[in-house]
């Protein structure tokens, strides 16, 4: 219960904290209800009248920017920033340490760049490194600005590191000059809409609206919703929380079963008090209550504490969240929450207690003094025969069938276990599974190549081919590009690919004509949609579509669909800009990356992917998730054995002396009792093992829906299963090993007194 109580807490607190951070930093920083991001060629005054005059439109503010891209110790980096200057109120800076606002209001100097904590925490940057700055259209050297990190600011709606673009500030004077110079078209329209309070819309409903009836989304590289920035940033930690919270579910689980046992095994052990009891008038409501309070005084002390300990644990746990969602954590903590549901695990328990304590009905004073045997017994027919060779063996499994009852509820718990820890290394193994990634929706590719100017793609990329083939092998291909498209108004990231085929659909078909297009199962399960309805996309123009499939796709988790180049060219797009390659020899990458520079380096990037293709970030998460669940898997068996262990012990004194008065060593009998809880750990690891083998998957894509994951697809290997079932069964071993030296204490005088 103090373990309990102290993650529930802890978790809880988490959430909060985060939730409240986010929400009052978007408070104070005036975050708008959409920012949508429209090109200084696409800009039209008349539009955006519509939106100031629009019945659900409280307020417009346009904010220029200057749209960049930029390279950190000469590599590329994809994603678009959009230069600011800075505001002081709205944006405060961090301090050096990040451990909370600084009162400095300094504006940036002539030269000097503040970014957000999530920008450090996806790059790895620091304060002092030098970052050169291009605009998005033209990433030349001759325009490259380098600029120095001088500070961190908190911009809430863009600032995690869970989101790609980024507001960033700059000096006064080097924006006037930059975005006087409107280098290649990169200056950028920020508009900030703000809901009427008014209007009943939902975010989404609203930008949905609002696009139909001005267009003002189809003509900008992007929007975001205030609700779609929160859900971004507190996504990282929703889905740890989550992962975790259900975990806690198992454990909690186990401690009822757990509970009973203790309690059946107390009830065994005490016959001969408790009808000595019962003979003095004690009734059997009044020998219930006594357990029932006893154990509740247990789980009451266990939680107080916890709760206690939950303080220190949810700040080290904040501060570990607090560079993905880039706001200084607030360290509240859920009282109210965790209290309620503690309160409701005390009610369940009691309700165990009372089914557990329904034997004391059964007690009779006779029988108490012949120490609760029955009256006819029989043998079971399952009891094990035992062996001469392998007797300590054979012993422990004949034990082991001649109380089945008694060692059912530890089997259970160690499939519990089992599953988890299965389940979480499952996951743990898909950030190495090349096939399970792409079953996910993600591009495994080695190489890519990303042309500046789209134009000199059909004249290069035979010739870009041709380079990887000297070198190696190429397995896959794609050729794509991505924008921001509406279907049926609303604004949906899509990847637009010159050959289709790579595409992994899930249902239906991959979209072959013009006028066809796959969907995810989230925008389904949104808009109501099934493959075979006819949708309108737009842009630049609009056409009507057919949705042949659906496919599988964690970009903007899962918010998005996905078309080949001849239908989005009808709506104005033109060109694929990025090309990407599945080689079979990875040793030669950084030979084919220096090659490609070298001789398109002019107007294409060429990155390379070494090792793993997820982010770190999201590696991280996984790994710790995975510590944690061991860690807290390993106390539970410690946990578990040292309390059915004591109660074995006391049922079995009189065996164990017998045993001991025939000849049989201490070493001998401690390794028997051993062999049996590693024989039951075997019996629940193998049920544990058949549960995650059939139920992993799915329980996997509950948990990561939130992120595009429709159906995951488990990457189960020999290793995979091997390890956490080891180490369960060796662990349930050695702490039995452990826990029968008390076989030392017991003597064979004792059998005199029996």
């Amino acid at each position: 219960m103090l373990i309990i109580s102290m993650a529930l807490t802890a978790f809880l607190s988490i959430s909060k904290s985060t939730r409240a951070s986010i929400e009052n930093a978007m408070k104070s920083a005036d975050a708008p209800d959409i920012n949508i991001y429209i090109m200084d060629d696409f800009y039209k005054p008349e539009t955006i009248a519509k939106v100031r005059n629009h019945s659900s439109v409280d307020r417009v503010e346009e904010v220029d920017s200057i749209a960049t891209r930029y390279s950190l110790n000469g590599t590329m980096g994809h994603n678009t920033w959009f230069l600011r200057k800075y505001d002081s109120k709205k944006y405060p800076r961090l301090k050096d340490d990040f451990s909370g606002y600084s009162d400095s209001t300094q504006k940036p100097k002539k030269g000097e760049i503040y970014v957000t904590q999530g920008l450090m925490t996806d790059i790895e940057i620091k304060i002092g490194d030098k970052i050169k700055l291009y605009p998005t259209t033209a990433p030349y050297e001759q325009y490259a600005t380098e600029m120095t990190v001088a500070g961190v600011v908190v911009e809430p709606s863009q600032g995690s590191a869970m989101i790609g673009w980024k507001q960033i500030f700059i000096s006064d004077e080097d924006f006037s000059r930059m975005f006087a110079a409107n280098t290649e078209r990169s200056n950028c329209h920020i508009v900030r809409v703000y809901q009427s309070p008014d209007s009943t819309l939902s975010y989404a409903k609203f930008q949905r609206q609002l696009n139909l009836d001005t267009g003002v989304i189809d003509c900008a590289n992007g929007a975001i919703t205030r609700e779609q920035s929160f859900h971004y940033t507190y996504l990282y930690t929703e889905i740890i929380v989550s992962i975790l919270m259900v975990f806690l579910i198992f454990l909690t689980v186990i401690v009822m079963i757990v509970m009973n046992h203790s309690i059946a095994t107390s009830i065994e052990i005490d016959y001969v008090n408790l009808g000595v009891l019962k003979a003095m008038g004690f009734s059997k409501g009044r020998i219930r209550a006594v357990f029932l309070l006893q154990y509740l005084l247990a789980e009451l002390v266990g939680a107080a504490v916890g709760f206690a300990l939950s303080v220190p644990l949810t700040s080290a746990f904040c501060d570990v969240f607090q560079p993905i969602i880039a706001i200084p954590n607030e360290n509240a903590l859920a009282i109210l929450p965790s209290a309620a549901i503690l309160v409701g695990i005390l009610l369940v328990s009691c309700l165990f207690i009372l089914l557990g304590t329904r034997k004391v009905g059964q007690i009779s004073p006779i029988r108490a003094i012949s120490g609760g045997r029955e009256e006819i017994y029989f043998d079971s027919r399952l009891k094990a025969p035992i062996s001469k060779r392998l007797l300590s063996a054979s012993l422990a499994l004949r034990q082991l069938t001649a109380n089945k009852r008694r060692y059912f509820g530890t089997v259970v718990i160690v499939a519990l276990l089992t599953f988890f820890m299965l389940t979480i290394t499952a996951l743990g193994d898909t950030v190495d599974s090349e096939s399970a990634l792409e079953g996910m929706g993600l591009i495994t590719n080695e190489i890519g190549v990303l042309f500046s100017e789209p134009e000199k793609y059909d004249s290069t990329v035979s010739g870009i081919e041709h380079i990887i083939e000297r070198h190696t092998t190429i397995k896959k291909k794609y050729f794509y590009a991505t924008a921001y498209v509406s279907l049926n108004g609303e604004n949906l990231y899509c990847m637009y690919y010159e050959n289709p085929e790579v595409l992994v659909v899930t249902k239906g078909r991959i979209p072959l004509y013009d006028n066809e297009i796959v969907i995810t199962p989230m925008i389904a399960e949104e808009l109501n949609l099934r493959v075979g309805d006819k949708v309108t996309i737009s842009k630049d123009g609009k056409m009507e579509c057919i949705i042949t499939g659906l496919f599988q796709c964690v970009n903007d988790t899962g918010r998005c669909f996905a078309t080949n180049l001849d239908c989005v060219r009808k709506i104005g797009i033109q060109n694929v800009n990025y090309a990407g390659f599945h080689v079979e020899d990875k040793s030669e990458l950084k030979a084919i990356q220096s090659e490609i520079l070298r001789t398109y380096g002019a107007y294409v990037e060429c990155e390379i992917t070494e090792d793993g293709y997820l982010d770190d970030t999201f590696t991280i998460a996984i790994n710790a998730m995975k510590v944690f669940i061991y860690a807290f898997s390993i106390v539970f068996a410690l946990v578990v054995v040292v309390m059915v262990c004591k109660k074995t012990f006391l049922q079995e004194k009189t065996d164990i002396g017998i045993y001991k008065a025939v000849g049989f060593r201490v070493r001998r009998l401690r390794l028997q009792f051993a062999v049996r809880f590693l024989l039951i750990a075997v019996i629940g690891a193998g049920i544990g093992t058949a549960l995650s083998l059939w139920l992993a998957g799915r329980v996997l894509t509950m948990m990561l829906w939130n992120i595009g994951v429709s159906s995951f697809r488990v990457a189960f290997t020999p290793l995979t299963i091997a390890v956490p079932v080891a180490l369960l069964c060796i662990c349930f071993f050695l702490f039995a090993y452990l826990m029968a030296g008390r076989v030392r204490r017991v003597d064979v005088k004792e059998l005199i007194t029996e």
